[in-house]
């Protein structure tokens, strides 16, 4: 063969090898995924649900987009979207402790602290370390006004991470609320 034929054989082979991953779903979905994922930190949330769409039309199944699109739609105010999007991504991952965890955050923020604590307490059972957990469970139970059971949730999350900043807070306003009385 010529050595210009070898070169053209060359080219349409990496042609060939580039077109055939652009049209790769697996690659795609990543780089929607990962487009989205830069959009939400930047705040651009319009932007980020856009990309975590695109993603969840090529794998309805993705439930790391399912959960980043449902905090795209919490910090947009779209709680019931948001809800939808959370749920499901936890359904898809059952055991997955940060998706139960964004799951009771969100019930927390509308006051629905009886499903927060089902979100909640397996992640508590099963990772009694988590300071997160038991900064959300300390929520709950003040929404419930377990003021007792809510001080020791909040403590146990700062024996966990002493630095946990919502434990601090939450500590505080019940403190605060029992000087009130």
């Amino acid at each position: 063969m010529k050595k210009g034929t070898l070169g053209l054989l060359a080219f349409l082979a990496a042609a060939l090898l580039l077109a055939g991953c652009a049209g790769d779903p697996v690659a795609k979905k990543q780089r929607h995924y990962a487009k989205g994922a830069q959009y939400l930190t930047a705040g651009k949330y319009n932007e980020a649900i856009i990309e975590f769409r695109g993603a969840l039309q090529i794998d309805p199944g993705f439930a790391e987009a399912h959960h980043q699109l449902g905090l795209a739609y919490r910090r947009k105010g779209w709680v019931v979207d948001a809800r939808f999007e959370l749920e499901k991504a936890a359904g898809l991952k059952p055991g997955a402790s940060t998706l139960a965890l964004a799951m009771a955050d969100l019930l927390l923020e509308v006051g629905l602290a009886e499903d927060a604590l089902k979100a909640i307490q397996p992640v508590v059972q099963s990772e009694s370390r988590s300071a997160r957990a038991y900064q959300l469970l300390g929520r709950a139970l003040t929404l419930k006004g377990e003021v007792s059971q809510a001080q020791t949730a909040f403590k146990t999350a700062l024996e966990h991470d002493p630095k946990l900043a919502d434990a601090h807070a939450g500590l505080g306003k019940l403190f605060r609320g029992e000087r009130k009385r």
